[in-house]
């Protein structure tokens, strides 16, 4: 064998080894590299909405969308992986949302809300806590809906300002 040959041979191998392990992947557009989304029926969404009711919609779909399973997307919420949706992702529900008057509509756009356990603390004021930990609220049940709503937002006041003592105890302790 020639030494032409020999060297014709080896650069045949490496281009060969560069078309079979780098071939058109490294050639491909970013998008193509993204997992496709499924389409997301309305009923997973507020399945997985009713159980976290204070989270974006669009975030849910766009999980919902990537995963394809509502255990998944519930799981990726409860350990906290659950992406945010990129600006291009065009939910299926903001088209729908202004029609359906199933339930309050969030959109990305606007500021958060505050959790519900957030928004009943920010409405109390240390007085009303004080008095609400030295007269707790009966439980019985009364005939009016807004005095039992009273009655509930009490006893939820009771219990978080109960725990935070606890809890305020416990770390000056240690």
């Amino acid at each position: 064998m020639s030494i032409f040959s020999v060297a014709f041979l080896l650069i045949a191998l490496v281009a060969a080894y560069k078309l079979i392990f780098s071939g058109p992947a490294s050639n491909r557009p970013p998008s193509s590299r993204t997992p496709a989304l499924r389409p997301v029926p309305r009923a997973k969404i507020d399945a997985v909405a009713s159980m976290f009711p204070d989270l974006a919609r669009d975030a849910i779909e766009y999980d919902l969308a990537r995963s394809g399973s509502v255990e998944r997307t519930v799981d990726n919420i409860i350990n906290g992986r659950l992406q945010s949706p990129p600006p291009t992702f065009q939910s299926s529900s903001s088209s729908s949302s202004s029609s359906s008057s199933s339930g309050p509509s969030r959109s990305s756009n606007s500021t958060p809300t505050p959790p519900p356990t957030l928004a009943l603390l920010q409405t109390a004021n240390k007085e009303e806590l004080d008095a609400i930990v030295d007269n707790p609220p009966p439980r019985v049940w009364t005939d009016t809906p807004e005095s039992r709503a009273k009655n509930l937002r009490d006893r939820k006041l009771l219990m978080i300002e109960q725990a935070r003592r606890k809890f305020a105890q416990k770390s000056a302790e240690s």
